[in-house]
């Protein structure tokens, strides 16, 4: 199948510039992006100096301006922390480093903000501060840090209700697709459909996750992420405060992507789905030696390059 899918080369489309947000599943679909643009013989983007999986879009602009190589696939987060532009400042770069500047097929992940700002939290900033989270709420609650304010958002350069009035009305229905956490492979048959990708091309393993067992990048140890409805009302107001514009961006979000699902029949595109990850995530664990493997793993290791095209 990825042999068939990879001797395609009509009726794909391609020029993506995934706006990879933290904490939403953006790593499993930044490696699907990965894989297709190996699989295709895609550009894909790669930055040289300290860079992983962020790069600052105006280095990735000067090093795309300096190579001369613009790219197929742009898979990067673009800040760390809080971005401080505006979404414009954004597309004006990205039309800089992208193939083709028009049509730029934007992609994102949106998550639904309860849950976004907890694993955020147990992600990020726990493993530092060994604070629960009610602990750190508590200390915190007279100056609050403001990559914790509305942290959705501030992914798009969005920090207060009239630049979120804006990004909705002028910026997101430009996107070719926004997609959910909470519909996670529902979505990537509708971005299946939209690129007219093949099926095998949507596939992945696992999704990381933040939970007691798992180290983060740096190997500090990360613990299991409380379920909102347990936290106390205190607690749970003061997320619900805090996350007030993500909470906006997510319904206008969930409206973006119902338009778009509604081409083609999703619900049977998941029936077939489902038993191809079956069959994907067999053939993983009975190869232990496969090169797959490296490419399917639930990580960001494959930003650091390999061969441009292997078995599965």
């Amino acid at each position: 199948m990825v042999t068939e899918s990879a001797g395609k080369t009509g009726g794909q489309m391609c020029n993506v510039a995934f706006v990879k947000t933290h904490k939403t599943a953006s790593t499993t679909l930044a490696m699907i992006f990965v894989r297709y643009a190996k699989r295709h013989d895609k550009k894909l983007a790669s930055f040289e100096g300290r860079f992983v999986s962020n790069v600052p879009l105006a280095v990735a602009v000067q090093q795309v301006q300096e190579n001369g190589q613009r790219v197929d696939v742009m898979h990067y987060h673009v800040h760390e922390g809080v971005w401080e532009g505006t979404w414009e400042d954004n597309t004006k770069m990205y039309k800089q480093i992208m193939q083709e500047a028009e049509p730029i097929n934007y992609i994102t992940v949106v998550r639904s903000p309860r849950e976004h700002f907890l694993s955020y939290y147990y992600y990020y900033m726990q493993p530092m501060n060994k604070l629960s989270i009610e602990q750190y709420l508590e200390r915190t609650k007279r100056h609050p840090a403001q990559h914790m304010m509305n942290p959705m958002c501030v992914e798009f350069g969005v920090h207060d209700k009239d630049q979120l009035d804006i990004f909705i009305e002028k910026h997101l229905p430009s996107f070719a697709l926004v997609i959910l956490t909470e519909e996670f492979d529902a979505g990537l048959m509708t971005l299946r459909r939209l690129m007219g990708w093949d099926m095998i091309d949507m596939t992945y393993s696992v999704m990381m996750e933040t939970k007691k067992g798992v180290v983060r990048w740096d190997n500090k140890p990360l613990v299991d992420v409380p379920r909102f409805a347990s936290l106390p009302q205190w607690v749970q107001d003061t997320i619900d405060a805090t996350t007030a514009l993500d909470r906006k961006l997510h319904e206008a979000a969930v409206l973006a992507y119902r338009q778009a699902a509604e081409v083609g029949d999703a619900e049977q595109d998941l029936v077939e789905f489902k038993e191809l990850q079956r069959i994907v995530t067999a053939y993983l664990q009975a190869n232990s030696s496969s090169e797959a493997r490296r490419w399917y793993a639930p990580n960001a290791e494959p930003y650091n390059g390999g061969p441009p095209l292997y078995a599965f």
